[in-house]
């Protein structure tokens, strides 16, 4: 069995040039656990995106990498009433926007559901910028509310950058 001991990585010419192949996993965020934890919320009348709160962000340490996005979550809406899901995601403080061009989980009527949001999103960034991520819904029946984590449950959400 060999051993391999480094202290530090640079690249041959230039600190911080040290090339990445394609897909390889870059760097994980912590595991956001949001434990017992319940957004309850009803919609407006337009079916309006709402975030809810839960997020979690990241830096990447290089350019043109790609974020995979991992969000497990509960959700409850009411018989008859759809949920719809997205992620958003927001660079450097600004407006969210749509990842993967919107909605990415859906119809949950009637029942507690066990769902996860897992996307590969590549994000137009500058090094050095923080990018967060937090999921968005609307619902189909504005006079109806849904419940968001559930009570001894947990919300689990982390992040991955994957060079490009």
């Amino acid at each position: 069995m060999s051993t391999l001991s480094v202290d530090t990585i640079q690249g041959k010419t230039t600190a911080g040039t040290v090339a990445m192949p394609a897909g390889h996993i870059v760097q994980t965020t912590p595991m956001v656990a949001i434990n017992d934890v319940q957004e309850v919320d009803s919609n407006s009348s337009t079916n309006t995106l709402i975030g809810n709160g839960i997020e979690c962000s990241i830096t990447p340490k290089f350019a043109n990498s790609k974020i995979r996005t991992c969000l497990s979550y509960f959700l409850f809406i009411a018989d008859g009433t759809a949920a719809n899901i997205f992620m958003g995601r927001s660079v450097a403080g600004g407006t969210y926007s749509y990842v993967n061009s919107g909605k990415t989980q859906n119809r949950f009527e009637g029942q507690w559901s066990n769902a996860i949001i897992d996307l590969i999103d590549t994000p137009t960034y500058s090094l050095g910028q923080a990018i967060t991520y937090q999921p968005l819904w609307y619902t189909s029946n504005t006079s109806s509310n849904m419940y968001f984590g559930i009570s001894g449950g947990a919300i689990t959400f982390y992040l991955q950058e994957i060079s490009g």
